[in-house]
């Protein structure tokens, strides 16, 4: 390698050392000695860990560092995490994953080093014009930029001069009829002025969610497109008063709102204070609050917003960069006949930065997200797998095995955009692939436990795997289905066996204090270890009846008996929102006089645990509905208001209400 390419990691050599001095280490974090000071526990914990524990601590404590700003793909942090793992993958000897394509000028992206497969992510927000005025005859009031209204992310660009209009939350069609709009309504000329979020009752909650926050219908993309529908001029957003949400208090900032698509239309939003001082100038009757009251109840239609006529302007160009993130690819070569099948091992390596993407807290917005266990555990994980399978490759260099493909992905946070953007555009032949493997946060290790997907994926799996999980001493979790909130599923959906590896749900999960010192170096090195058997297995399997029989459909969960179909009871809910990132089930509606009813299960919980077990996804939970019978009682956790709570529930037959 030319020594300009290690000269880029200079910096990142320095903080990896760094960290490693600095760091407490878990160990010595559970038995606290009084006889010596911390310092020395530090070092004596590290002392009597393997190798491979102190190497997989060394690298959670280099990529949870702040110099890495939380690795979200777009920060220069992710991308300095990205060459921290090619200069691990060059230094183990593996070959570069991608064809390096011939230089072209006209190219949109090209790839650094043939170590890295580039694509595009949503990146900072330009405003290089954002004006607002309003005039009352011969007056004219102009608003501060950042104080009193900012542009929007997702703002077309233009400069309008329109009146004002009210239509409330901008809801088409609500719960039970609700919506804000009457037949027929017309916005052409106009500027809608909106309320955030949805209707609320006198507690400031929402009326549609039985849990602290609100549910798909306070989506803006949602509310500004029924506006933008009707042909407004432009849109103005206010957050309503006397609502229970942090980010009521504040304007929201334009880098917060860049992931939506453009409207087309200029939008800002406008601080409460401002909204009140134009509502009395425009000689309104109505409060704020008032006009929220109107908005809660619906069917108001376009109102206008006082008597005295305002004319309202806005000039808005706002550009929203895109930029470039890569996945990070290598590969340790096959041999004998069976060089050219590859066995995948993946695990994302980016976070959710300063959280303002990938599902993360409102209120934590601005601050630094470490993300050790999600996912600087797994890219740990990855980096020590390749070590160890490389060790095992050289002690028989001869002996027939499938290459090992080893993908670091960028992006996953902003919806699994790296793992989508190699099955879609990979070079690499997908019929090379015979199972992808994913390690997503593996460092909270409890109890010895693990939790595996993906068993149902494919026929040979249960034969394959159960003699490995028998002798790994670990507790094993075995879940059917191969989908879930990580890059496995973009796999499963193409039509790959996959098995993805987590060690389940915690407090900390996208908050800033998921900190590298609460990692279980150990036990996530024990996970390592098995992933690591588990792909020798699957890469030095004879030829001769080597195939693995995928068990799903594309785009379908697979699993012999995963059907609803084949399950004697029903739980009687609705699944939410599949498109958060959170492991678990968002009750989205419950059906009245059936198992959850009876048993106190609300909208808006979200299932974490059935029987003491994590549950990942919808699919898991009907693998456990399969296992139960009419009558079965048990305990399920669900999550209400950040609060865990631990029900007991009794199964009806199929013949219950649902």
């Amino acid at each position: 390698m030319p020594q300009a390419a290690f000269s880029r990691l200079g910096p990142v050599r320095v903080v990896l050392l760094a960290a490693l001095a600095a760091a407490p280490y878990a160990r010595a974090a559970e038995t606290p000695r009084t006889d010596q000071p911390a310092s020395a526990d530090v070092a004596a914990a590290l002392a009597a860990a393997s190798p491979e524990e102190r190497e997989f601590h060394q690298h959670v404590m280099t990529l949870a560092n702040p110099f890495f700003e939380g690795r979200s793909a777009d920060t220069r942090g992710n991308r300095l995490a990205a060459e921290y793992i090619e200069w691990h993958f060059r230094n183990l000897g593996l070959e570069p994953a991608f064809a390096q394509p011939p230089a072209d000028p006209g190219a949109a992206l090209v790839a650094e080093t043939p170590y890295l497969q580039p694509f595009k992510v949503p990146g900072e927000l330009e405003i290089r014009t954002a004006q607002a005025s309003y005039s009352m005859g011969d007056q004219t009031f102009a608003l501060e930029l950042g104080s009193e209204f900012n542009p929007l992310g997702f703002s077309g660009k233009g400069q309008i001069d329109a009146p004002l209009v009210f239509v409330g939350y901008s809801i088409d069609d609500g719960p039970d009829g609700f919506a804000s709009y009457k037949p027929g309504d017309d916005l052409t000329g106009k500027i809608a002025v909106m309320l955030r979020y949805e209707p609320a009752d006198d507690k400031g909650e929402s009326r549609w969610s039985n849990f602290s926050g609100w549910s798909r219908h306070a989506g803006l993309m949602e509310k500004m497109g029924a506006a933008v529908t009707r042909n407004a001029a432009g849109v103005i957003l206010i957050n309503p008063p006397a609502v229970k949400d942090p980010r009521a208090r504040e304007l929201e900032a334009p880098k917060a709102t860049r992931f939506g698509k453009p409207i087309g239309v200029p939008a800002i939003m406008l601080s409460n204070d401002q909204a009140r001082s134009l509502l009395k100038r425009a000689g309104s009757d109505d409060s704020l609050l008032q006009l929220r009251k109107l908005a809660d109840e619906g069917r108001h239609g376009v109102v206008p917003l006082g008597q005295n006529p305002i004319s309202f302007r806005m000039n808005i160009d706002v550009e929203r960069a895109s930029m470039a993130t890569n996945n990070v690819g290598a590969i340790l070569p096959g041999a004998g006949p069976i060089a050219s099948e590859l066995v995948v091992v993946g695990a994302h390596f980016d976070h959710v930065g300063y959280g303002y993407v990938g599902g993360a807290n409102p209120s934590n917005q601005g601050k630094l997200h470490p993300g050790a266990d999600d996912n600087a555990s797994g890219t740990a994980g990855l980096i020590l797998l390749a070590k160890l399978l490389k060790e095992r490759a050289a002690a028989a260099p001869d002996a027939p095995r499938r290459g090992v493909l080893f993908l670091a992905f960028s992006a996953e946070e902003m919806g699994l955009l790296g793992a989508e953007h190699f099955v879609r555009a990979s070079s690499i032949d997908p019929t090379r692939i015979v199972a992808m493997l994913n390690m997503d946060m593996i460092g909270r290790v409890r109890n010895n436990r693990v939790e595996v997907s993906g068993l149902g994926t494919a026929e040979e799996f249960p034969d394959i795997l159960q003699p490995i999980f028998d002798r790994s001493g670990l507790d094993v979790n075995r879940i059917q289905t191969g989908m879930g909130p990580s890059d496995h599923a973009a796999f499963h959906r193409a039509g790959e066996p996959v098995l993805a590896f987590f060690s389940g749900l915690h407090p900390d999960y996208h908050t800033p204090t998921d900190e590298a010192f609460k990692v279980n170096s150990a036990g996530a090195v024990s996970i390592v270890r098995l992933v690591a058997d588990i792909t020798a297995a699957l890469a030095e399997r004879p030829a001769a009846g080597a195939g693995l029989t995928p068990k799903v459909t594309r785009g379908m969960t697979p699993g012999p008996a995963m059907g609803r179909g084949r399950a004697r009871v029903r739980l009687g809910i609705t699944p939410g929102d599949y498109s958060a990132d959170q492991p678990g089930v968002l009750v989205g509606d419950v059906s009245q006089g059936g198992s959850a009813d009876t048993a106190g299960i609300r909208k808006g919980d979200r299932i974490v645990r059935w029987g003491g077990e994590e549950l990942a996804d919808a699919g898991a939970m009907m693998q456990r509905l399969v296992d139960h019978k009419p009558g079965d009682i048990v305990e399920i956790e669900v999550v209400r208001e950040g609060q865990p709570l631990t029900l007991r529930v009794t199964l009806q037959g199929r013949s219950g209400a649902e």
